[in-house]
């Protein structure tokens, strides 16, 4: 059934991705006109006193709701802005910040609703305001322990939603943060390296295996540059992304890594589906370099590893078995 909807009314929906409050449209219409609408479904009810269109998403009109019952100062912070942004699934629980001095809202099923005291919403943004990513970010980090929480993070900077320079700022700042001294600590490692998979590599292969920790960026001959060097255990790694590494760069790869092996150093060449889909593996085949060399540390197996089991019977034919 066709309605007549004021068009300021009409502009104003759409304007809000299909989502209005009861208090907007009894501002354009009278309650006899919006039974009306909700009687014959051109608008459906998200919670009380909000409303949708029915092409409308849940997720959106949940976020518009967290938004519209807040009030005109509040903004978005949560999983909610990191689903926005690509990063985790929709949350069951939309988190909505206000002011300060705002009253209290009243917390309903499926929202909270927080006071901000650490300056989140003199940032938001966004015609649906949200809080900038890095905040959101650095919120998240309450609920997740350290990897989960630098995973997180390294997804989003590799996605180019933000960067670690801009995620250590914010949690500088903060007064009251989980753990904040140790996770300043490994974005200010992060910062040290050149590229996301170094930092993986540093994450998931070196401090997750108990390995030892290589030197970065060593010029190990002349004219060249090494990403990580095991000067002790004679070793060498190169971390080969998807680009600069075909053609040409081939061959000159080789030439280096054979350069190298005249001076006894050997070089193990790991790329991106390496450091993301097999980490274990990586850093297990790296203790056995290390182990032909003298090294004398345990390989730790960590949450990822496969049962020890099978690290044992590969071992064995090393002639050592890894602990748990």
């Amino acid at each position: 059934m066709r309605h007549e909807v004021p068009p300021l009314l009409d502009r104003l929906i759409r304007h809000q991705d299909g989502v209005v409050s009861r208090r907007q449209v009894l501002d354009h219409v009278s309650a006899t006109p919006l039974r009306r609408l909700l009687r014959d479904e051109w608008l459906l009810p998200v919670t009380p006193g909000v409303y949708r269109r029915p092409e409308t998403t849940d997720i959106v009109a949940r976020a518009w709701a967290g938004h519209l019952i807040a009030g005109p100062e509040s903004a978005l912070g949560g999983r909610i802005v990191l689903h926005r942004a690509g990063l985790v699934d929709a949350p069951t629980l939309i988190e909505t910040w206000t002011p300060p001095t705002r009253a209290t809202v009243s917390p309903r099923r499926g929202w909270v609703f927080r006071q901000d005291g650490e300056s989140r919403l003199t940032r938001a943004r966004g015609t649906l305001p949200c809080v900038p990513l890095e905040v959101a970010l650095v919120d998240a980090g309450a609920t997740l322990d350290l990897e989960r929480w630098v995973g997180l993070v390294l997804d989003a900077v590799q996605a180019s939603k933000t960067s670690l320079d801009r995620v250590r700022s914010v949690l500088a700042a903060r007064r009251r943060s989980r753990e904040r001294a140790e996770r300043l600590e490994v974005l200010g490692d992060l910062l040290g390296q050149d590229s996301i998979l170094e930092a993986r590599f540093a994450r998931d292969v070196e401090r997750a295996h108990g390995l030892p920790i290589g030197d970065r960026q060593q010029s190990v001959s002349v004219g060249t540059r090494t990403d990580v060097r095991y000067r002790e255990w004679a070793t060498l790694v190169e971390l080969d992304g998807t680009l600069g590494h075909d053609g040409s760069g081939v061959f000159r790869d080789l030439w280096r890594d054979n350069a190298h092996a005249v001076g006894s150093d050997v070089t193990l060449r790991y790329g991106s589906v390496d450091t993301h889909a097999r980490p274990c593996a990586v850093a297990f085949q790296m203790a056995l370099r290390f182990r032909s060399q003298g090294w004398a540390g345990d390989f730790q197996s960590c949450r990822r590893c496969p049962p020890i089991a099978d690290l044992a019977s590969l071992a064995a034919a090393n002639g050592w078995t890894p602990r748990a």
